[in-house]
């Protein structure tokens, strides 16, 4: 899959910038994550719990569970007695999908690459 804004491609004597994503903390805009995890968390297995296409905009969402369970959950958290850790993760600007072996109910290893300022996601069992 590949995501990103529409933007004109760099001069192709430029070659892309490219960074792998090694922890969910590094993404822009995860402040409640970085609230309740107190140290960084590797970007690794994840169990699959829903996927959501919307094609008039386009974008794609992922909803999955992650196994680590947050450190400084708030008091409201562990008193109604949660235990899991899901995270959603939006896709705008999806200009390509492919979806493999869906449904499954086993544990998906996933890795994501920033390039440029597109990101790359290829999930597989």
């Amino acid at each position: 899959m590949t995501l990103g804004p529409e933007r004109s491609p760099a001069p192709k004597n430029t070659p892309p910038s490219r960074k792998k994503m090694k922890t969910w903390n590094e993404f822009d805009g995860n402040t409640l994550f970085n609230r309740v995890f107190t140290k960084p968390i590797k970007i690794s297995t994840i169990k699959l719990f829903q996927i959501t296409i919307d094609n008039n905009r386009p974008n794609i969402t992922f909803e999955f569970d992650i196994p680590e369970i947050p450190d400084s959950a708030p008091e409201k958290w562990i008193k109604m007695g949660f235990n899991t850790c899901r995270i959603g993760l939006s896709c705008n600007g999806v200009k390509e999908l492919f979806l493999k072996n869906i449904p499954t109910q086993e544990s998906l290893t996933i890795k994501i690459e920033k390039i440029d300022e597109y990101f790359f996601n290829p999930c597989r069992k």
